[in-house]
């Protein structure tokens, strides 16, 4: 699979965070989540979303999917052991099903 974002990782975050909120969107997911922990994160490219659910609610359980390493590869250095990550496609959905297990 040809990783689309190789080239513009390092600018991601910096592109897609100037025009949106992301703690705002975190603050509002958590009132839709609930009481549920465990929570899988599809496309979840550089975890700007998921660092800011955690800091809302640190005891979630989160596993990331993307099919892009470079962006993972960033999710990683922000988010450590705190999300399972995998490099995959999204739409291999009943191969994700087994991230859980």
């Amino acid at each position: 699979m040809k990783d689309q974002y190789q080239q513009l990782a390092k600018y991601y975050d910096d592109l897609v965070q100037k025009n949106r909120d992301y703690q705002a969107i975190a603050n509002h997911l958590a009132e839709i989540i609930g009481d549920n922990r465990n929570l899988l994160s599809l496309g979840i490219g550089t975890g700007l979303v998921v660092e800011c659910l955690l800091e809302v609610e640190p005891r979630y359980n989160i596993t990331g999917v993307d099919n892009s390493q470079s962006l993972l590869d960033i999710a990683k250095k922000k988010l450590g052991e705190k999300v399972n990550l995998h490099c995959q496609s999204v739409s291999d959905l009943n191969t994700a099903c087994s991230l859980f297990n």
